[in-house]
């Protein structure tokens, strides 16, 4: 599929993936352009060695205006991401007009921030700062991670805990997760607690905003978890990364979630989600309630063309979902957001091709991605993880 034929498959004319602005928008407001994007890992997986530079030329050639790169392992990180690959990299962006979003750093490269060795904390905290820098040098506004589990947590069928769901349990199977001797709680908070204030810190020494991701069986898995977070640190370059999938899977309603978060929501992930909360299936094929999380983004925040870029968003997927997945990972779709209130838009990099709008206005990039969660039972990334499938782009 090309761009062209991308273009009017969407439905789309003139400006690429920009929302309608609101008849009456607020006095002073300009009209906002929300974009459409994709991660890199929809072409590429999350083990360690697994690189963008194919993902980017995809991407690019689809159509798509923004993009979301990641450090998928610490060796990626010693190895892979040089001052010459970033070089290699951001002209790549460039030529294929894409904007970075957001450099993410997956589980691997930062898990030792909820373990109770203080130097297993210690070398996760410093490759949260080699992250930092190579965010800061690609032009990223803000980096991210998922909140780590408890070392001493397990499950019988993953590595990655929070990917730990039933399908069909066999006669006599129990949900179970493995608890280690010794697991004492509010020690552990308290020093996961000290570790995400360090990993702050880094993320403001180099200019950047830093949002933590929900997932179940972390530190963090809930709206109310974040919140306990932040009431111990209180600082506004941190925010939470909402992901509404990962929130049913725990039954909390995102409309509620967001009305929660208030001013510290800083991402919005949205997928939708079966009827027993317990797995992502296609956008459209679910029981996610789009409208009433794009409701409480808009209410909130007072801005916008919030609705129609998610209905926007949700239609592409809908309509070309079979011809993407023919290149994509076989994931379910889902769609990010990053929001960026008025007050952050003075700390993004100029290089981040983001144009300074009125106080009263509110950035609000979308990503359509399909990196959903796994079905029940698929191994961690580090395993052997189905290469995508051909896909032909001209």
């Amino acid at each position: 599929m090309t761009r062209r034929e991308l273009l009017p498959a969407v439905g789309l004319s003139g400006s690429l993936f920009t929302a309608a602005a609101q008849t009456n928008p607020p006095r002073g407001a300009a009209a906002r352009s929300p974009k459409i994007g994709s991660v890199s890992w929809n072409f590429h997986s999350l083990a360690p060695g697994a690189h963008p530079e194919e993902s980017i030329d995809i991407i690019g050639s689809l159509g798509f205006e923004g993009i979301e790169l990641i450090a998928n392992s610490r060796e990626d990180v010693d190895r892979y991401w040089t001052d010459r690959t970033i070089d290699v990299i951001k002209a790549q962006l460039e030529r294929n007009h894409l904007v970075l979003s957001q450099f993410p750093f997956f589980q691997p490269v930062v898990e030792g921030l909820a373990s109770r060795n203080t130097e297993e904390r210690k070398r996760s905290v410093e490759y949260f700062d080699r992250g930092c820098r190579i965010a800061k040098k690609l032009g990223a506004p803000m980096v991210n991670i998922v909140a780590p589990w408890a070392r001493e947590l397990s499950a019988p069928s993953t590595r990655y805990l929070p990917r730990y769901f039933m399908g069909d349990p066999k006669p006599g199977e129990k949900f179970h997760i493995d608890i280690a001797t010794g697991f004492d709680f509010d020690r552990l908070w308290d020093a996961y607690s000290e570790s995400i204030k360090l990993c702050l810190e880094s993320a403001k020494a180099h200019d950047l905003k830093f949002s933590i991701e929900n997932h179940t069986h972390t530190m963090v898995p809930v709206t109310d978890s974040f919140l306990r977070l932040w009431d111990g640190i209180r600082d506004p370059t941190l925010g939470c990364n909402l992901d509404c999938g990962w929130a049913m899977n725990q039954r909390e309603y995102p409309p509620i979630a967001i009305h929660k978060l208030g001013n510290h929501l800083m991402n919005l992930h949205v997928r939708d989600i079966d009827p027993y909360m317990r797995e992502y299936v296609p956008i459209g094929k679910g029981v996610m309630d789009f409208k009433a999380i794009a409701d409480a983004v808009t209410g909130f925040y007072a801005s916008f063309g919030v609705l129609a870029a998610l209905k926007q968003a949700i239609a592409m997927l809908i309509s070309r979902g079979p011809s993407l997945s023919s290149c994509m990972r076989p994931r379910a779709a889902s769609i990010s957001a990053s929001v960026t209130r008025p007050s952050d838009l003075a700390t993004w990099p100029r290089s981040s091709k983001v144009v300074r709008k009125n106080s009263s206005d509110i950035d609000i990039e979308w990503v359509a991605r399909a990196s959903a969660a796994p079905p029940c039972g698929e191994r961690h990334a580090s395993d052997a993880v189905p290469k995508p499938r051909p896909c032909s782009i001209r």
